[in-house]
């Protein structure tokens, strides 16, 4: 989770992130970071890929209460993993501030139009990822 500003307002950017696969799982901005909006997020995260997977966070209290509630199991990320998620969340925020400094809201931006953005974003972002993967095997020769 990192903040972001909307016209000149503070939300916050929830991100699950799978570094072994490298793929955004979910991308969501809510104006408040609280246990219901983490229930709701984790449950969305849930209602996509299971209840089988554990859930890693960096230990804020909430995430431990929401998975509890959803039944799905959650731990505390290391150091090492700390690292790789702060630098998949700042890689997010810096393309949108790099997007934002080219292409700046006009008058009638909100909420819901940084939000589809963001979605676009995530998907181009695991397309690029898996696309690289693919000409890599290729060039390969697999």
């Amino acid at each position: 989770m990192s903040m972001i500003t909307i016209k000149g307002e503070v939300y916050w950017l929830w991100i699950a992130y799978e570094p072994y696969i490298k793929k955004y799982l979910l991308m969501h901005i809510y104006k408040e970071r609280t246990l219901t909006v983490c229930y709701n997020f984790i449950k969305e995260l849930r209602r996509l890929y299971g209840s089988k997977y554990t859930v890693y966070t960096d230990g804020a209290h909430y995430y431990d209460q929401a998975c509890r509630w959803l039944r799905i199991k959650h731990d505390v990320y290391d150091q090492e993993d700390k690292n790789i998620m702060e630098r998949a969340v700042q890689y997010i925020k810096d393309r949108t501030e790099c997007f934002d400094d080219n292409f700046p809201c006009k008058d009638n931006c909100s909420k819901e139009h940084v939000k589809n953005w963001f979605r676009a974003f995530m998907t181009y972002l695991n397309v690029k990822i898996d696309l690289s993967k693919f000409i890599m095997k290729l060039m390969d020769g697999g």
